[in-house]
């Protein structure tokens, strides 16, 4: 029953069921019973003057309870058997838009070229010369994409050892049944695992579409650090017992993921529709002080990040803490 159709009997949205009630029986419109006449069978309630009005919702088995809109949901949506990929795409820490478009290239429904190509009505369209945007070598599709396109395989081979999957086959398919049994853990690497594939299938996406419609290009390694940026930055709103297991998303040597903390530099660029950008992590610890300076040494703007915990703030602050040292370090550069 749309607004207009019980609008045009001269109700609205705010008639209340005692002005449908006439000598205690219903009175409904005629237009109403003929597109719904099932509502005949509803029975008539018995009116209390000494009530207030209120709104209740009889679900399919007849209970009656305060009306919302998550019971009104719960009872009208479709259901259906949960997809095994379902806890891989939707997560409590996915990133809404990147989660979105998994979702959508999971149920194969991006307007790729193989698909448009089959709307083409022009007979004077050469539907030979449509050619993935990314390597240029055929039309694309779900599966060229996501990762048999030489670009886009690309990417995803520098970005997928930070999760330490490199074992798994480059094809999105085979990367998404190797996850299934892990999608449920909620251990750091499975988290950022399900984000970082997100992130890369999201940025590859965009990538061919900048390409199509801007004229813009990236290199691989390029996207690569707008990847790893996105996911770092994510990672930074996480409340981990341990931080410093994450760390190892932008270390690259071996000691600094076997010690759990940033020895040398790391250098991550993207690019914005203003300005290029260049994000430098530089070690915290003491022994390694001296790439700390080098580091800031370039920067126009710095971002210190202590430590917040009981007792660990005020081991930094204190005179011979870390971030007592890396503050004046950083405002002596900066200045």
């Amino acid at each position: 029953m749309s607004p207009r159709d019980i609008t045009r009997e001269g109700y609205s949205i705010h008639t209340c069921v005692a002005d449908l009630i006439v000598n205690g029986s219903w009175n409904w419109p005629l237009s109403w019973l003929a597109k719904a006449p099932n509502i005949c069978l509803v029975p008539t309630p018995t009116l209390i003057s000494s009530s207030q009005y209120c709104r209740k919702w009889r679900d399919t088995n007849g209970t009656m309870t305060d009306f919302t809109v998550k019971c009104a949901w719960e009872a009208l949506r479709p259901r259906g058997n949960e997809a095994p990929w379902f806890h891989i795409v939707w997560f409590p820490h996915a990133i809404p838009r990147h989660a979105f478009q998994l979702w959508l290239i999971v149920r194969r429904s991006l307007k790729t070229q193989d698909k448009l190509r089959q709307w083409d009505v022009d007979p004077v369209t050469d539907l030979t010369q449509v050619h993935c945007s990314l390597c240029g070598t055929q039309a694309d599709s779900h599966e060229h994409l996501f990762f048999e396109c030489s670009y886009s395989s690309k990417v995803w081979s520098l970005v997928r050892g930070l999760v330490g999957i490199d074992v798994v086959p480059p094809f999105l398919e085979n990367i998404i049944v190797w996850f299934q049994p892990l999608a449920n853990k909620r251990t750091v690497q499975n988290i950022v695992g399900k984000i970082l594939i997100a992130a890369a299938t999201y940025f590859i996406w965009l990538e061919r579409n900048n390409r199509l419609f801007k004229r813009t290009r990236r290199s691989p390694e390029e996207l690569r650090g707008a990847i790893v940026i996105t996911v770092r930055l994510k990672l930074v709103t996480f409340r981990f017992k341990n931080k410093e297991k994450y760390a190892w998303v932008l270390d690259k040597l071996n000691a600094e993921r076997e010690r759990g903390i940033t020895i040398d530099i790391a250098l991550w660029k993207f690019e914005t529709t203003k300005y290029y950008c260049t994000v430098i992590d530089a070690p915290g610890h003491r022994d390694f002080i001296k790439n700390m300076i080098t580091d800031t040494s370039q920067a126009d703007c710095d971002v210190l990040v202590i430590d917040s915990t009981t007792s660990g703030f005020e081991a930094g602050i204190s005179k011979d803490g870390q971030t007592r040292e890396h503050a004046l370090l950083a405002f002596t550069l900066l200045h």
